[in-house]
């Protein structure tokens, strides 16, 4: 197993933007909030990559897109795996 430690600006700020959402507007059981947390971010660390914003033209519209598809990549993994 390879350990990759991103020291990318953007990836960090993302990484925070999620864990601060749930943070402050989640209010399940604990256990359900880290569970979703931890997907959420998990999914988000799968699907980043840098190049993707490197040639973009609006840069909080791009990262409202991807956030976007994560969002939807996590309710789908929700959906099949309950």
């Amino acid at each position: 197993m390879t350990i990759v430690i991103r020291h990318d600006f953007l990836f960090n700020t993302l990484i925070k933007a999620v864990s601060e959402w749930y943070d402050e507007h989640y209010f399940g059981s604990f256990e359900e909030f880290n569970a979703l947390k931890e997907i959420h971010l998990q999914t988000l660390k799968d699907l980043y990559d840098p190049e993707r914003f490197k040639t973009a033209v609006d840069l909080n519209k791009e990262k409202e897109e991807f956030l976007t598809e994560v969002q939807a990549a996590v309710e789908i993994q929700l959906a099949v795996y309950g």
